[in-house]
């Protein structure tokens, strides 16, 4: 949304057309200086070579922009936001938490003795990946038959198991996709079990986030090209012509994306994976229209028997203010971006605004430089007849647009009112726009992640996908301190739209009938440890010194070994696995807590997104000397965060941009009603624009919503 209000920065025509009847003399007398520079004998030459040299030059030697740019949302939130506290959190004290993935097992008859063996060898294969560091905690029923009813379907159809993707600098997301890879192949590709497997959960709306954006950014580059060069075709029936203005913004993208990835890689500079598709759009777009124009007024210049350098200098000394003062809308809109809380737009704008100022600078000099060199011979097979300027002066009573300029000067309010009838009643498709902020929703329907995801939904919570984190820190022991734990969880498990929350005190889930919310303190706080829904304290003190030191460092998997070794007697295996699964919830320095929360919707949908500030609502009522701190985390609240600074950023820069393109053109048209009228229209046919996208993407093509 904020990025199509930058659109707002670019009332190009209107600017031309006042400056069609204002004379800036020093503008003028400044354009033809630099015009006859660059269209001078050697000029021309140079600045030929230079725009094919430097930014090929660029291109080699500089990274991909896409490999040095990043998908992860939480690296553009505002800083010191609760979300990426929590994952700093995460980061330190559960190393292994990583990302999470889920494997979705499905056979519609039920899954048999036999398959139910094949998935436990896939799961003792996660276990010797977790061995080599890419994974970490992995969760099934095979560890924890406890977790039966959690992840395994009552009709025995799906099953799910549980893992996650260690975060580490090691591990680009090269890396990870490689890694990602080989398990598809192993768990899912080669099957002979009749057991149809899907791979979900971040990890896997992340691999396929990635290969469809990177699929859609060549899609975009080659579509914009095709695009521009119809219509050129179609405007010039010129093809030489056609395919300058293409030349001049890919040399143009190839220069500013170059430096953007020398930046992104040599100066930590953190890139959007948008970054490259929009301003694949907007060079493309700007610096083809920027060119349109100067191509047009040599024609006219050519057209009048000039020759063809003194034509261009004539022609680049005429159009080059309007042009400029038209970018600089633009490039002052983009730059408004630093004004934005989010870090994705306050890197966004200087990126654009850089792709803007190239597409300005090859428009206004790479191509000046070619049609002077060529003349007449940019228009082939077009002849160009010489009509002289008296013939020239003459307003031609034939041609589609004459007729149109005709009937709208007879009619200018009829037609005015029209047209903001017809824009009005486009934009009212704005009132119905749905921001979306959910990944999943955005991917097409058969990619592995939707349809795993459009399964677990048959059987299992919608949240099972992604569940919300919530990191408790004390200022003691977690494990003396359970009956805390204990009281935090049940007033998160009281909140509606929660279908289950696990914790180190509760890690099957809550079972019990809930306690009212408003009676948690009186009740809870007099509950011992022991007394706990696990067993407590000194119910775990009975597994050996030995057993929970292995345990707590190794986690569930070690519990098989412990029993062979004599460490653990198989009566105590049950104990040892609730051991293990709340220890996995508690941190190595044993002072904080992990708890996850499953919301009954889905994580990514705008209700449950409402959820993520009922959660921390309640918790901050939660105001026990033994608890420092308590943050609410996990994509869901990544998502929340990103739409209360995505709200926050378009009623500041939104205003901001108005005023910025008001005081620009005020200044150059030295009026201030022209200004108000352009503003006005621009800022019309964008609501116009935008209403008309929302209904077709919302109701034709069927989106839950708008992407923000």
């Amino acid at each position: 949304m904020l990025c199509a209000i930058m659109g707002l920065g670019i009332p190009s025509t209107g600017i031309r057309s006042f400056h069609a009847q204002t004379e800036f003399k020093g503008l003028v007398d400044m354009w033809s200086f630099i015009a006859d520079r660059v269209t001078s004998r050697y000029g021309r030459v140079v600045s030929i070579l230079i725009w094919i040299s430097a930014p090929i030059a660029l291109f080699l030697l500089s990274p991909s922009l896409t490999d040095v740019s990043s998908s992860n949302q939480e690296d553009f939130l505002p800083t010191g936001v609760e979300s990426t506290k929590a994952m700093a959190y995460m980061q330190q004290h559960f190393p292994t938490g990583g990302i999470p993935g889920i494997l979705v097992y499905r056979n519609e008859g039920g899954i048999s003795q036999e398959q139910l063996l094949s998935i436990e060898n896939d799961v003792q294969w996660l276990r010797t990946q977790s061995g080599e560091g890419f994974l970490g905690d992995i969760t099934s029923i095979f560890d924890s038959p406890d977790l039966d009813e959690v992840l395994f379907s009552p009709d025995k159809s799906t099953m799910l198991v549980f893992f996650s993707v260690v975060g580490s600098t090691a591990f680009t997301s090269e890396v990870l996709q490689s890694e990602i890879k080989i398990l598809r192949d192993r768990i899912i590709t080669d099957r002979d079990d009749d057991l149809t497997v899907w791979l979900t959960g971040p990890v896997g709306i992340f691999d396929d986030a990635v290969r469809i954006f990177l699929s859609i950014d060549l899609r975009i580059t080659l579509t914009s090209v095709l695009i521009v060069l119809v219509i050129l075709l179609a405007i010039y029936r010129a093809p030489i012509l056609a395919v300058l203005p293409i030349i001049s913004a890919g040399l143009a993208y190839m220069a500013a994306s170059a430096i953007v990835a020398i930046l992104a890689d040599s100066a930590d500079l953190i890139v959007t994976s948008q970054a490259t598709s929009i301003m694949v759009v907007l060079i493309f777009g700007a610096g083809t229209d920027y060119t349109l124009f100067i191509s047009s007024r040599f024609k006219e210049q050519l057209s009048r028997g000039v020759k063809p350098v003194e034509g261009i200098s004539e022609s680049l000394a005429r159009i080059g203010p309007p042009i400029v003062s038209s970018a600089l809308t633009t490039i002052f809109s983009m730059l408004a971006l630093g004004l934005a809380t989010l870090r994705s737009f306050q890197i966004l704008g200087p990126i654009l605004a850089l792709g803007m100022v190239f597409a300005i600078i090859a428009g206004l000099t790479f191509m000046p430089a070619v049609l002077s060199l060529l003349g007449k011979k940019a228009y082939w097979p077009r002849k160009i007849p010489v009509i002289g300027n008296e013939a020239r002066t003459v307003v031609p009573n034939s041609g589609f647009w004459a007729r149109v300029g005709a009937w709208v000067g007879k009619r200018p309010l009829f037609t005015a009112l029209s047209s903001v009838i017809l824009l009005l009643a486009m934009s009212t498709g704005v009132l119905t726009i749905k921001p979306s902020f959910d990944l999943l929703g955005s991917l097409p329907r058969d990619t592995s992640s939707v349809q795993g995801y459009e399964i677990m939904k048959e059987s299992f919570p919608a949240g099972s996908v992604d569940p919300t984190t919530v990191i408790v820190v004390l200022n003691d022991d977690v494990v003396e301190n359970l009956e805390v734990i204990d009281s935090i969880t049940i007033l998160l498990n009281g909140v509606d739209g929660v279908h289950r929350v696990t914790s180190p005190s509760r890690p099957f889930g809550y079972r019990d009938t809930l306690l009212e919310v408003e009676d948690v303190r009186s009740n809870l706080p007099v509950i011992p440890s022991s007394e706990c829904c696990i067993p407590g304290v000194p119910a775990i003190e009975q597994l050996s010194p030995l057993g929970r030191e292995r345990i707590q460092s190794d986690g569930l998997g070690t519990i098989e070994e412990l029993v062979e070794d004599g460490e653990i007697a198989p009566e105590q295996i049950g104990l040892a696995s609730v051991f293990a699964l709340m220890t996995e919830s508690i941190s190595q320095s044993g002072d904080v807590a992990r708890i996850q929360v499953i919301f009954e919707g889905d994580p990514g949908a705008l209700e449950t997104l409402d959820k993520i500030e009922d959660l921390r609502n309640i918790l901050e009522t939660e105001d026990r000397p033994i608890i420092e701190e308590i943050l609410v985390g996990g994509n869901t609240a990544v998502q929340f965060d990103t739409r209360e600074a995505n709200r926050r950023d378009i009623k500041v820069i939104a205003p901001v941009v108005l005023a910025i393109i008001f005081v620009i053109l005020a200044i150059l048209v030295r009026a201030l009603v022209a200004p108000l009228d352009l503003l006005g229209s621009v800022l019309l046919s964008f609501l116009g624009s935008l209403g008309i996208s929302v209904y077709f993407f919302q109701n034709v093509l069927g989106h839950d919503g708008v992407g923000s």
